[in-house]
C-alpha cells in the first residue's frame, strides 16, 4: 500500500497518514479503527446532506439561468439576488455552502485553493482544519473524495445537459460551476486519494455514477458505496499492520 515514493504534497500527505497509524501499538489503532467506524457513518449522513443541499442550488441557480435571464419569471426571488444580482448571491450561496460543507467532511489536504481563499474572505478559515485528530482524519479521508466525485459527476451532467439544449446563459453559468469551482475540488481530492486509489477505486467510480444513475433518491446507495470504501481501507491497514509485524 506504501511502498511508491509519492512526489506530490497531497499524495505524500495521505501516505504519512497511514504510515502514522501503522506505527502505534496494535491496542491503538484497534482503538484508532473503531472510533473511524462510527464516525464514517456520522461524517456520510452529513456528506448527502451537503450533497442534496448543494445540487439543490446548482438546479435553482440554473434554472433560473435558462427560464429568467431574458425574460421576466413569476418565482419570488431572495432580498439578497435582488440588491446585489442573481448571479452574485447564487454563486456568493453555492461557494459558502460548499465552504461548511468542508469544514465538516473535507481533508485539509484535499482543499483547493479557491476554496482556503473564500474562507477567509468569508470569515471561516479552513485552516482549522489543519489540527485534527488522526480519527478524523482517516473518517474524511474515506467520506470526501466520495462526496467530491459524485459533485464533479453533477455538475458535468449539468454542463452536458444545458449545452445539448443550447440554452446560453444557464451553459456559461454550468460550465463556471464546473470548471471554476467543482473541478479544482476534484483535482486537489484526485491527487490526495492515490496512495490508496486501488483500495478506493471501485467505490470512486461508484460514487462518479451514482447521481447520474438515480432516478429519485441516491442516499442508500451513496452509504453503500462509503461502506464499501470504509471496509476496504480499514481491512487494508490492519492486514499492512500484521504483514509488517510478521
Amino acid at each position: 500500500m506504501l511502498k511508491r515514493r509519492w512526489s506530490d504534497r497531497r499524495e505524500k500527505v495521505t501516505a504519512k497518514l497511514l504510515l502514522d497509524l501503522l506505527s502505534v501499538s496494535d491496542e491503538e489503532l484497534s482503538s484508532i479503527l473503531k472510533s473511524v467506524d462510527g464516525l464514517v457513518e456520522t461524517k456520510s449522513e452529513m456528506a448527502i446532506f451537503y450533497l442534496k443541499a448543494i445540487m439543490g442550488l446548482i438546479r435553482k441557480w440554473l434554472e433560473w439561468e435558462n427560464r429568467c435571464r431574458e425574460k421576466s419569471c413569476p418565482e419570488e426571488l431572495p432580498e439578497e439576488a435582488k440588491i446585489y444580482g442573481v448571479a452574485s448571491y447564487y454563486s456568493t450561496s453555492l461557494k459558502e455552502t460548499i465552504i461548511i460543507s468542508m469544514e465538516d467532511t473535507a481533508i485539509p489536504w484535499g482543499i483547493p485553493s479557491w476554496a482556503l481563499w473564500f474562507s477567509r474572505r468569508i470569515r471561516r478559515p479552513l485552516t482549522s482544519l489543519y489540527n485534527l485528530d488522526i480519527e478524523e482524519q482517516l473518517a474524511r479521508l474515506i467520506v470526501y473524495p466520495l462526496f467530491v466525485y459524485s459533485l464533479r459527476s453533477f455538475s458535468s451532467l449539468m454542463l452536458q445537459f444545458y449545452e445539448k439544449r443550447g440554452s446560453g446563459y444557464a451553459a456559461v453559468t454550468a460550465g463556471f460551476i464546473h470548471w471554476d469551482i467543482i473541478v479544482p475540488m476534484y483535482e486537489a481530492v484526485a491527487k490526495a486519494v492515490n496512495p490508496v486509489r486501488r483500495l478506493l477505486g471501485e467505490s470512486l467510480d461508484a460514487a462518479a455514477t451514482v447521481i447520474v444513475n438515480a432516478k429519485t433518491e441516491f442516499e442508500e446507495e451513496f452509504r453503500e458505496i462509503i461502506m464499501l470504501a470504509k471496509n476496504n481501507l480499514l481491512r487494508a491497514i490492519i492486514r499492512e499492520k500484521f504483514s509488517e509485524v510478521s
